[in-house]
Order: C-alpha cells, then structure tokens, then sequence
C-alpha cells in the first residue's frame, strides 16, 4: 500500500488519524515526555513534530550513538547471563543461536529483568499457531454435530492459546542488531546512559523509523517537509475531511485531503 501522496504544491501521508495518533503515544513512551493539550494543533509537517520533540528533551547535544551503546549494554548482559564469549556475540549474530531454546524464556526473563523493562520479542511457534487454527475449526464442525461438544473443544482451543501466549518460544526479530535498535525505538530514555544530553540527528531518525514502522508504509524515507496532518484547506475545495478526537492528547485532530482538481 501506497502511503504517500504528492501534488504540485507539497507531499503527505495518506494515513488514519488514528494511526498518527498511535504512533504518538509511542514516542511519548519512549522519549519520557508528554503532550500538552492544543501543542500539536499547528503541527503539518514531519519536520515541525520532531523540532517539538528536541524541545521537550531539552537536551545537550552530542555525537554519542545509543543504538551502539545498547548493543554493547546487550552484549554484556548477555555474556553475563549464558556465559558466551565476546567473539561470538556480534551485531549479526542471530538470537536463535545466543538464546538456545531449551532456556531461552529463562534467560530472555533475566535480560529483562537487567535491563528494567520487557522485550515482547518472544511469539508462539509458527506450527503452534497452525495447531490453533485447526482446533477452531474442528470446534466449528463438532458444534453441528452437539453443541456440547463444541462448547468442549473450544474451551480446549482457548485453553491451548492461553498456553501459548504464557510460554512463547519463537523470536520476532532476527538478530542483535535489530534487537538493539528496537530497544532505542520503544525504550530511548530508559536506556541512554546521561538522559541530560543527546544525539539530535539520532532522534529525528529513530522518530521516523517509529513513523515508517507503525504506519506499515512502503517508504524509505520521511523528510522533514512530509504533511503528516493537514489542518487547514489552502486553495482548492476539501474532498474529505476526517476529525478524530483524541482522548489521549486532549486536542482535535484534522486530517484533510485536498482536491486541487477544480
């Protein structure tokens, strides 16, 4: 799916407001800082959002790469915990082959436990899930024959998936250099080092990478110029205008499309 529309005058995304909104939250999470009510009223562009969020962190800036800072703060932990070598822990390697899945629930839970917060990087097994849906269906069929019966085998089935979701066991992501730039992504203050000072550049990028990553777009990139929310018409008739009040953020949020056709 396409996420981004051009015209002759500027370029935006074409996103649910819902999702900007979504994506938000995200960064305030991450980035340990909060939206005032109305702030984000005269926001257009993806440029104007992140001079936003420097503000609020307010910090001084710096060289310092905290996805590099991370993988080492991993890397530690992680020999710490299995007894691995340095040589064999490296930003490629695969965490399939660091966390063997004999005690891989045992050790992801002590490098959550040093690291302050979770990962969620563990799922059900690809088969498990097969397993799941082939329960249901067999539910389904067994309700035309009794009902009874298939009260029983769907208790069964929720019961399976109950189990899968206490005891994951397959990775979402492949290796420790994804881990750790997840980790920046969803954990930014919690993992730096100094929260006093920062990598600017550093920021604007994890920001749009939340951006592309949330939005599930197709683009590579998101500059600085990218309307991500249009608030206003400006020459030319409003084809769709959709307004979203967000709870959350206390604010109206518009989203408008325009039509420069007439």
């Amino acid at each position: 799916m396409e996420n981004q529309k051009n015209d002759s005058n500027s370029t935006y995304l074409d996103v649910d407001v819902e999702d900007i909104s979504d994506v938000l939250k995200v960064i305030e999470r991450s980035f340990a800082i909060q939206f005032e009510k109305n702030e984000l009223q005269k926001v257009r562009t993806f440029g104007q959002l992140c001079d936003i969020i420097l503000v609020k962190l307010n910090f001084e800036g710096t060289y310092d790469c905290t996805t590099q800072q991370t993988f080492y703060k991993l890397r530690n932990e992680i020999m710490r915990i299995t007894g691995k070598s340095r040589d064999n822990i490296k930003v490629n390697t695969k965490l399939s082959s660091i966390f063997p899945i004999a005690n891989r629930s045992k050790h992801i839970n002590e490098l959550e436990q040093a690291l302050g917060f979770k990962l969620h990087i563990l799922k059900p097994r690809n088969f498990s899930i097969v397993i799941f849906i082939s329960l249901l269906i067999i539910s389904g069929s067994l309700f035309l024959i009794s009902w009874q019966y298939g009260i029983i085998a769907i208790s069964l089935s929720i019961f399976f998936y109950l189990l899968l979701l206490i005891n994951p066991k397959e990775f979402r992501l492949t290796n420790l250099g994804e881990l750790s730039e997840e980790i920046v992504m969803e954990n930014y203050f919690k993992i730096k080092k100094n929260p006093s000072n920062g990598n600017h550049k550093e920021v604007i990028r994890l920001i749009e990478k939340i951006f592309l990553r949330d939005l599930a777009t197709d683009l590579e990139h998101i500059t600085s110029e990218v309307i991500i929310v249009e608030y206003a018409s400006i020459r030319g008739s409003v084809s769709n205008v959709l307004i979203s009040y967000s709870e959350h953020f206390k604010c109206l949020i518009f989203s408008i499309y325009i039509d420069r056709s007439n």
